[in-house]
């Protein structure tokens, strides 16, 4: 699991961003913050993996808030401006997502910090076939096979003896593992 939090000024962003945060299997919301002060408070006892964060804040802005840890988190800046970019690129943010947010783009964009943050030989394996160069996973759904193109999953999930594969633009698919 990975810890993150979320710092926004606006309580309805913040909320928005958060609902779609707990959308994400392997993401572990620590807290939420308006105050990018308070949340140094909580970063200060606890270290988060990940910070989703508006680099426009009223108290210390974004790219000065990530400089001013005492540990490097990775950090992804959700904003509607694109005046931050360069600084965050040259900061090290892993990404940068314009406003308004959906949850294909959050995903990808936690899934950056996964590979990063999850080495290979702990991350769970899928029990499928893939074919010509792992570009297709082949999966049972609804007692037929089905191809999955690997390009567009974002993630897959587990469920017992089920996996939930999500792919880009469509609703999730629950396979079957037997």
């Amino acid at each position: 699991m990975i810890r993150c939090i979320a710092i926004d000024k606006d309580e309805e962003a913040l909320a928005e961003l958060k609902s779609l945060i707990e959308k994400v299997p392997f993401l572990t919301l620590l807290d939420t913050f308006s105050n990018p002060l308070e949340a140094n408070s909580l970063l200060a006892r606890r270290s988060a993996d990940l910070i989703f964060a508006d680099p426009d804040m009223d108290v210390i802005n974004g790219i000065d808030f990530i400089k001013s840890l005492n540990y490097s988190p990775l950090v992804v800046f959700i904003t509607r401006n694109r005046d931050y970019a360069v600084e965050a690129y040259n900061a090290g943010v892993l990404d940068y997502i314009l406003k308004p947010l959906s949850i294909e783009r959050l995903i990808r964009a936690a899934t950056k910090a996964y590979e990063l943050l999850i080495p290979d030989d702990t991350r769970s394996r899928v029990s499928g076939t893939l074919t010509e160069n792992n570009r297709y996973l082949f999966m049972k759904v609804d007692n037929r096979m089905q191809r999955f193109s690997t390009e567009e999953i974002l993630f897959i999930e587990g469920c017992n003896d089920y996996v939930r594969i999500y792919m880009t633009g469509s609703k999730p698919a629950l396979a079957s593992m037997n």
